[in-house]
């Protein structure tokens, strides 16, 4: 498998197409590279660089002398708890690292504002109390070409939290 450090070097292979090169997003890369040690320094004129999605972590990353660089977005390390890998396994979302992503910060907005969210179709009798606040949000949100969009699972989050703090059956934000 190739390195994130080897595709970058096969992508732009002189200084001088390194130094035209202000953004490096691994997430712009479709297929899968491994980690390992990685020296951007010949990239002179990098501004950004977001690093996620990297089948094995980075092991070293060289940044010396890059005056231009403002933004430097490195995966965090966490462990899935078993509860998370539960819920992942039951939603079909096991090997997806982007609707897990959404899933986390998803529960982690709705912790934010005292709702409990279950990513499921909402079962006949059930409702909601004042002391228990519950959405219920499908994941299966796609674009017009067929692609999981997150943002509208966040646009969906966004009705359904107007929705509890609002009693109109529509209400307009």
């Amino acid at each position: 498998m190739t390195t994130l450090q080897e595709y970058l070097n096969n992508k732009y292979p002189t200084p001088e197409d390194k130094e035209k090169v202000t953004k490096i997003s691994t997430a712009e890369i479709t297929e899968p590279l491994e980690g390992g040690e990685l020296d951007l320094r010949e990239f002179k004129n990098l501004e950004e660089v977001i690093i996620t999605n990297l089948t094995t972590p980075l092991t070293k990353i060289e940044v010396d002398g890059l005056i231009h660089l403002k933004e430097l977005i490195l995966p965090e390390k966490k462990e899935e708890t078993a509860e998370e890998k539960k819920l992942y396994e039951e939603l079909g979302i096991s090997e997806d690292t982007n609707q897990k992503k959404v899933v986390q910060e998803v529960k982690r907005l709705a912790e934010l504002k005292g709702v409990q969210v279950h990513f499921e179709e909402k079962k006949e009798g059930t409702e909601s109390t004042e002391t228990n606040q519950t959405i219920y949000l499908l994941l299966d949100k796609k674009d017009k070409v067929g692609n999981f969009s997150p943002s509208l699972v966040f646009w969906t989050l966004a009705q359904e939290l107007t929705k509890l703090n609002h009693q109109e059956i529509n209400p307009l934000f």
